[in-house]
């Protein structure tokens, strides 16, 4: 468990609540220079392929998912699938996220012969199946964590992306998507994935009605499984944009700075930030120092 009491939560979170824009973001630069001080920024092109968007979860927050039967409900083919993946390597795309609903009618055999389908005729890494794909397979399937992650590396999986993170506090998990892996599931998934020997990412989406401390324990979190594997997975920090019909998130008064602003654009701007400032203390006074002295970045 997470000490809120503690001096260095308290710490991050009087930083959130009270540094400037500016500061954070010199604090998340200072941050960048210190573990990767190369003069270059990398990226990729990849496509976000949804297999399916039948789900039994039901999250209050999606906007995405038909619940099974409904008529807008689907299944891509393994055709379709492959067409994606040639118009996505077509545009240099060297990578495809895959991830879709929690669909009660798709059997195990389908995924794993997805895996080697798309290896044997249209081969590109597979960053695919979240944390709460996994466990639903798990509990679907009668097997367990490491069964599937262990079947799916076999038939092909090369990584696994860190959706369904959303804010990895029980509390506000048990709010917006009850049924799908709790917080301390969705960290097993990712630990024992690295113990396999997997790369994964993580991800938080906050504007779900959560509390600045909220986010702050969802990246202490992520810290602690990062310090016992050894593993430093790339994060990403996105906002609920609840405005949907199908939505039904309602918010909840957070007593800071940027209270009510939930998933606005000035909440993103300091969201980003301290989400990379995860790993390491604070110095105000060294952030504004290392900000005027900077190298320029270039990317290639």
């Amino acid at each position: 468990m997470v000490d809120r009491s503690g001096p260095e939560f308290r710490s991050y979170l009087e930083l959130y609540e009270r540094a400037s824009l500016l500061e954070l973001g010199a604090l998340a630069d200072q941050a960048r220079w210190c573990l990767h001080p190369e003069n270059v920024v990398t990226y990729i092109i990849d496509r976000n392929i949804n297999y399916t968007n039948v789900c039994v979860a039901d999250c209050k927050f999606c906007a995405f998912y038909r619940r099974p039967k409904h008529a807008e409900g689907y299944v891509l083919s393994f055709e379709e699938i492959g067409r994606k993946i040639d118009e996505l390597k077509a545009l240099g795309g060297v990578q495809i996220l895959m991830q879709g609903g929690h669909n009660p009618y798709i059997p195990f055999e389908w995924y794993l012969d997805l895996m080697r389908y798309i290896k044997r005729h249209h081969p590109i890494h597979i960053h695919g199946f979240s944390p709460s794909e996994v466990d639903f397979f798990a509990g679907r399937f009668g097997m367990t964590i490491e069964e599937v992650i262990r079947q799916l590396v076999a038939a092909g999986l090369d990584s696994i992306p860190g959706g369904g993170g959303e804010i990895l506090v029980q509390d506000v998990r048990d709010r917006v998507a009850r049924k799908k892996a709790g917080a301390d599931r969705w960290l097993e998934v990712m630990e024992i994935a690295h113990r396999l020997g997997l790369k994964t990412s993580v991800t938080m989406m906050y504007g779900l009605g959560e509390t600045l401390a909220d986010r702050i324990e969802h990246l202490f979190r992520v810290r602690e499984v990062q310090a016992r594997t050894g593993a430093s997975p790339p994060s990403s920090a996105g906002r609920c944009s609840p405005s949907t019909p199908s939505s039904s998130i309602s918010a909840r008064p957070t007593p800071s700075r940027i209270s009510g602003l939930r998933g606005s654009p000035a909440s993103c701007s300091t969201t980003c930030p301290i989400s990379r400032r995860r790993g390491s203390p604070w110095d105000r006074r060294s952030a504004r120092s290392r900000s005027a002295s900077a190298p320029t970045t270039s990317a290639r």
